[in-house]
């Protein structure tokens, strides 16, 4: 993509395209699937906010589960990205690996990382499942519905994904939304038939009517972190300053939100101790 990626023309499009969006009313939304470094993607904003509203920046679902790389990559965005621009935090999408897949089906790891994105500067997108831990599902390349899969499916492909460090059956990560424990996990009423992708075997243990029910679990998690996101105005709009204290352990992420009278602190504690 030397010669298509990232263009001045690129650029300049987004802006032309904020100002067709801004004579609608009600306003319309714009965020961009863009690639490249926070300091590339900034361009795609608008030299004065005035282009895209905000771009998904993938680098977090790419990011090992390490504090101190989440805290370099926060501070990364928060310089590039500083009010009135608008952050995302993204931790998957239809291409790429579910995280909790990433997270070997750690729900520990994962409520850690749910408590980050719903407590940062910015706008959180869940991709769907990611609530209730949905994980990757296995397919051969041969039987993939994904064209880029049937491409390759004469080549083996764990040697294939250790050599370019990711799957090429994106149907892994597309799976049926599982709802409920019945046939086809709720997302079919239509039990005489299969889905287009077939449901994953967690489907039993994990689907959103079983964790409804569960108070520990990581939809109930995702869901109060929501509500107490609703409820204060500093986790919405509020400025984020990282906390850097010698007395704070290497394992934590501290930072606080704050707008006007009202000052959250937030303490992330990457692990099992107390």
């Amino acid at each position: 993509h030397k010669y298509d990626l990232n263009l001045p023309e690129t650029f300049d499009f987004a802006l032309e395209l904020r100002e067709v969006m801004d004579e609608y009313e009600p306003e319309r939304f714009l965020v961009g699937e863009v690639f490249g470094s926070v300091e590339e993607i900034k361009k795609y904003y608008g030299p004065n906010n005035n282009g895209l509203h905000m771009c998904f920046l993938f680098e977090f679902a790419s990011t090992p589960f390490d504090p101190k790389k989440y805290i370099s990559l926060i501070s990364r965005i928060e310089k590039a990205l500083p009010f009135p621009f608008t952050p995302t935090f993204v931790y998957g999408n239809h291409d790429i690996d579910r995280y909790i897949s990433l997270l070997k089906n750690n729900f520990h790891k994962a409520k850690i990382l749910a408590t980050m994105q719903l407590t940062l500067r910015g706008v959180p997108f869940i991709y769907y499942g990611e609530e209730i831990g949905m994980p990757n599902v296995r397919f051969k390349l041969k039987t993939s519905e994904d064209p880029i899969g049937r491409k390759f499916s004469w080549f083996p492909m764990p040697q294939l994904s250790r050599l370019i460090g990711f799957s090429l059956t994106r149907d892994r990560c597309r799976t049926p939304m599982q709802w409920n424990d019945n046939k086809n996990a709720g997302f079919s009423s239509n039990i005489e038939i299969e889905p287009w992708l077939k449901v994953s075997d967690t489907f039993e243990k994990i689907n959103v009517e079983k964790e409804q029910k569960n108070p520990a679990s990581l939809l109930n998690c995702y869901k109060r972190l929501l509500r107490v996101r609703k409820e204060n105005i500093a986790l919405q709009e509020g400025e984020l300053q990282l906390i850097e204290h010698e007395k704070l352990e290497k394992h934590c992420i501290s930072y606080t939100r704050s707008h006007k009278a009202q000052k959250i602190f937030i303490y992330l504690n990457f692990t099992k101790k107390e």
